[in-house]
């Protein structure tokens, strides 16, 4: 495990991790892994950004191969509806950006940022789906928990995450059948459908 600091935080870097995307930027020809790696880290800074608003910087941030978590012990002196902010900066800096690059590809002649704007479309999409592993099962967690006790809300996120990740997981057997050798929503639902049998989700 990689470990060092910044600004107060701790920032860990598993050794997985960092093969894993050296290799897969070596072999890469298209750029679709740097786009997707670029996105997602400005996601992740959507996050810290609105952490850093609310007052409470995270305590550690951990990339593993499949996920990256923020370890903020602050939420528990934050109310739900500042959590519901937090968890939505994310996916909101990746539709902010996809209309601005969409914008210039369509505006601006011979500028075409059109795949670089679908990366930040399809991220931003995907982690608004209510799975509890995603920004969008913890967004749901915190709008329920508005209404009802964190245990039912619990309970209802996990039914929730089920019956969406279903037609995702369909929907990426079709993807790999017709391309052949795109496995990698197949696997991403896989992936999340065994976090919830594991219940390895954030409020569990």
């Amino acid at each position: 495990m990689i470990r060092f600091r910044i600004f107060g935080c701790i920032v860990e870097l598993s050794f997985l991790f960092v093969a894993a995307t050296a290799c897969t930027v070596l072999l890469d020809r298209t750029g679709c892994i740097l786009s997707t790696l670029f996105a997602s880290v400005l996601h992740e800074c959507g996050h810290l950004t609105a952490m850093f608003c609310f007052g409470g910087a995270p305590e550690k941030i951990t990339f593993g191969v499949f996920n990256i978590d923020i370890v903020d012990q602050n939420r528990t002196r934050r109310g739900y509806r500042q959590d519901f902010i937090i968890l939505l900066a994310g996916p909101a800096v990746n539709l902010i950006l996809f209309v601005l690059l969409y914008a210039m590809s369509c505006l601006i002649p011979g500028v075409n940022v059109v795949f670089a704007a679908s990366t930040h479309l399809l991220i931003g999409l995907f982690n608004l789906l209510p799975v509890e592993s995603l920004d969008g099962g913890q967004i749901l967690y915190a709008l329920l928990c508005e209404r009802i006790t964190p245990e039912r809300a619990s309970r209802w996120v996990l039914a929730v995450s089920f019956f969406s990740l279903l037609p995702v997981a369909a929907m990426g057997f079709i993807v790999l059948l017709q391309s052949k050798y795109n496995f990698s929503l197949l696997l991403a639902s896989c992936y999340l459908i065994g976090q919830l049998l594991l219940r390895r989700g954030r409020y569990e």
